[in-house]
């Protein structure tokens, strides 16, 4: 009996000392997370660098879309501010029509900085319209041939598009496969309330909801399978249209507003739509098609219907819904289908709950910016500028022109000149025209500009300078029409060089080619750089001007430096986000620009060959971003960057099959093809020891917040192996690290980094390497190593001991 008492009583106790502090914590978080809105607010009207996306809070969720899209600008002016507001949309693939009047462009290009948008054609995802695909089967071969044509192209653009974000949108949580007269929000159970709804209201409210609903079921499936709604037609009372419609704005120019009643399911069953879940750990990119069909959007390994969201697609007008001349389905069909769609209110249920999105989305812009993204809501003008050349499907990851990744273009040899005497280009020879009374003459090209300093280097051997240098490359397009944003973030960075620890010697030479926009080499950009680097004290030499090429120009500035001066230091950056603005770019550079000019990283030069930001020693040794400092001594040493593309080729083509890229899939990123190639070279050399200030693996981290992490210089090598790095399968990782076959076979692994090194420098890591420590097998290698001093044989010998496991096989084959 005295026991049973002395335990009621101490659970008593146990409850009294223990509940208050988890109401305390839960209080916290509640608390916490409305802090940081509030905080991020403030933050919006204080920032020296104001960006709506500096208003978010630091760790909101990101969704992605892959959007077909056909003269459908009158909704896609508020879609896009909604899913950008309330799901926090950030990465964009679309896919205009080639048969489209009007162009999204205008639309989008105001979303520039805020969105990463890219533009698709049927050639970027291999369509090719009259080929039979493999989705020609079930539902498809029952429908008409144009109909079946534009459903194979769309389940073969978002099969193509969910690979391209799963592998190219490291900020991207999901992927939503919906149209433009589509909107994704809650059901019809939660839909009426007369007070202010919070996940509307709030920025990324729907998203944040999504991110913790959806983490209870992604375990077992890759994507989810949302229930679609229609709303109709029927009109509203201008009271009930107007309400909470922020004052100033017109309620009947938003679909979210205007259009309130829903049709009932039983009268119009629709089929779902998918949200593909991009981090899920069981992906894997396997060959298209990944969705068989739109009618259903169905993954191969299934999507679980997720009732907690629906998918509202909105009939707007009888002139907004036949305002697509070109669609493939007759006219005659188009309006029976809006006489089927539009509805009457005895079968229709008012849904009214999504319209406070806009509220908070002008109280989070601004009255003013608001009014130049949501310009001509609804309306159904035409806007032009049809034919565009579509931007490069990867430019919003490098930040690079697209003329330099449609295939590699060679970087021309620029031409000794004075600003005085610059030859133009000699004119082709062609054929007359026939004269006729239309025949005008045509306007010259434009000259190809190339300004070179004769000997930039003299003055390194004529005056004291500091131990180290800078080199940069500065990239503004050629098409850019306002300059404001590129110049801007030159200046900005050549303040932050000039108020450095770097410079704070005083006579220090700073490097730079320009590249792209003729504004580089003379006018007003160009007189503002050497404006600044007079008031910052930096002697800036301008090596050559090229009006087209990419870091290959500057990294081998670098490494003539090097050559030339082994002695000495060089930090090596660029304008990052010159081409794609957006905020998290902005931080991410700025923190890059940091940290290779800290005195952290200048002053233990002594203990590494390279510093930067952070460090990653997988899939390949780089420094994402591309900024660093290095010993002049080590740079010496590696192959020269004009140089290092082809011998990269000749590596990975001679690289014996055994070895397989699977903890990162193998991409042109990844290998080092192409433009890619100069991401990999600082770090292609056996004796590099690199050292970094960030003491978390993911760059994500560094992309939250101007302020960031605290610096801490470390050797690299202290980041375990197993962590997660930018876009790592940490599940995978540990499953490969786990099996010794499999390790073996890893190219990003110990096995693949020896093949490389040899083909590049027929070198291995010296005996006290720290490489030998860091990675799995290391002393095994070595001595396999030594026993065999043929790389090649080494390898052989290795997989001989152990052939490929079950897990290993299985890996390859999933990994494509």
């Amino acid at each position: 009996m005295g026991l049973k008492i002395w335990r009621r009583c101490f659970a008593v106790a146990s409850i009294v000392l223990v509940l208050p502090m988890m109401l305390r914590s839960i209080w916290m978080v509640v608390d916490h997370e409305s802090d940081l809105l509030l905080q991020a607010l403030d933050r919006r009207a204080a920032a020296p660098y104001h960006h709506p996306k500096a208003s978010l809070p630091e760790s909101m969720p990101e969704s992605a879309v892959c959007l077909m899209i056909m003269d459908d600008n009158h909704f896609l002016v508020e879609w896009v501010a909604y899913h950008y507001h309330v799901w926090n949309l950030r990465s964009l693939v679309v896919l205009n029509d080639e048969k489209s009047i009007n162009s999204p462009r205008e639309v989008l290009d105001r979303w520039k900085g805020l969105i990463d948008i890219v533009y698709w054609e049927d050639k970027d995802f291999g369509f090719v319209p009259g080929e039979i695909y493999t989705l020609n089967h079930g539902p498809l071969a029952r429908t008409g041939l144009k109909l079946r044509v534009y459903q194979e192209r769309q389940a073969l653009f978002y099969g193509k598009c969910v690979r391209y974000l799963y592998e190219h949108a490291p900020a991207a949580d999901w992927a939503m496969l919906i149209d433009t007269d589509e909107f994704v929000a809650l059901p019809e159970t939660k839909a009426n309330t007369d007070e202010v709804n919070p996940l509307f209201y709030e920025p990324g409210g729907l998203a944040r909801h999504f991110e913790s609903l959806a983490k209870t079921k992604e375990s077992k499936g890759v994507c989810l399978k949302l229930h679609r709604r229609e709303y109709g037609s029927i009109e509203s009372s201008p009271a009930d249209v107007q309400r909470r419609v922020p004052p100033g704005w017109n309620g009947t120019d938003f679909f979210t507003t205007r259009w309130r009643y829903v049709s009932s399911h039983k009268r119009r069953r629709l089929a779902g739509k998918s949200i593909v879940l991009l981090n899920h750990t069981k992906w894997s990119l396997d060959d298209y098609p990944t969705v068989t069909h739109t009618l259903g959007h169905e993954y191969k390994e299934g999507c679980l219907v997720q009732n907690d969201f629906r998918v509202y697609q909105y009939t707007g007008s009888k002139e907004q819904f036949l305002s697509k001349t070109q669609d493939t389905r007759s006219s005659t069909y188009r309006v029976q289908q809006f006489e089927l769609r539009k509805g009457n209110e005895t079968d229709s249920t008012v849904v009214d709950h999504s319209r406070d999105w806009l509220s908070g989305f002008v109280a989070l812009m601004g009255p003013d910016q608001a009014k130049i993204l949501l310009k001509d809501a609804g309306s159904t003008t035409v806007w032009h500028d049809v034919n565009e050349e579509p931007k490069n499907i990867l430019e919003w990851m490098f930040g690079i022109h697209p003329i330099l990744t449609w295939g590699h273009v060679d970087p021309p040899q620029p031409e000794i000149a004075t600003a005085e005497a610059i030859e133009e280009a000699p004119p082709q020879a062609t054929a007359p025209a026939e004269p006729t009374s239309e025949t005008t003459t045509p306007p010259p090209s434009p000259p190809m500009k190339t300004e070179v300093t004769p000997d930039p280097f003299e003055m390194e051997r004529s005056q004291e300078h500091p131990k180290h240098a800078v080199f940069y490359n500065v990239f503004v397009s050629p098409t850019e029409k306002d300059i404001t944003i590129p110049s801007g973030i030159v200046l900005e960075q050549l303040q932050q060089i000039g108020e450095s620890y770097a410079a704070s010697a005083g006579g220090l030479h700073v490097y730079y080619n320009t590249v792209g926009n003729s504004i580089l080499l003379e006018g007003s950009v160009a007189d503002s750089i050497k404006a600044k680097c007079n008031e910052l004290g930096l002697t800036c030499v301008h090596l050559a001007h090229y009006r087209e090429g990419f870091e290959e120009l500057t990294l081998q500035k670098v490494h003539e430096f090097c050559t030339a001066y082994p002695d000495r230091q060089v930090i090596y950056l660029h304008n990052k986000g010159s081409y794609t603005q957006e905020i998290k770019r902005d931080r991410w550079r700025r923190h890059m620009t940091r940290a290779v000019t800290d005195k952290l990283c200048l002053d233990h030069m002594d203990e590494c060959t390279t510093c930067g930001l952070l460090f990653q020693p997988i899939f390949t040794f780089f420094f994402p971003g591309n900024f660093f400092i290095s010993q002049c001594s080590y740079v010496s040493r590696l192959i020269a960057p004009n140089e290092f593309e082809a011998k990269s080729d000749v590596m990975l083509t001679s690289r014996p099959k055994e070895l397989m890229g699977v903890i990162y899939p193998e991409t042109k990123v990844t290998r080092g093809e192409k433009r890619w190639a100069m991401e990999h070279w600082i770090g292609s050399h056996p004796s590099m020891v690199p050292c970094h200030l960030s003491t978390h693996p993911s760059i994500l981290q560094w992309m939250k917040s101007d302020t960031g992490l605290q610096f801490q210089f470390m050797n690299a090598a202290k980041l375990p192996l197993i962590s997660r790095w930018l876009k790592n399968d940490v599940s995978k990782m540990r499953g490969i690290l786990n099996d010794p076959a499999s390790r073996k076979r890893e190219a990003g692994l110990l096995g693949g980094l020896l093949w490389k090194w040899h083909s590049f420098y027929q070198e291995i890591p010296p005996e006290d390497s720290w490489i030998w420590n860091y990675f799995p097998d290391g002393k095994e290698w070595h001595q396999l190593i030594e026993a065999h001093p043929n790389v090649s044989e080494a390898l052989q010998v290795a997989w001989q001991e152990g052939p490929p496991s079950q897990q290993w096989l299985k890996m390859v084959k999933a990994s494509g």
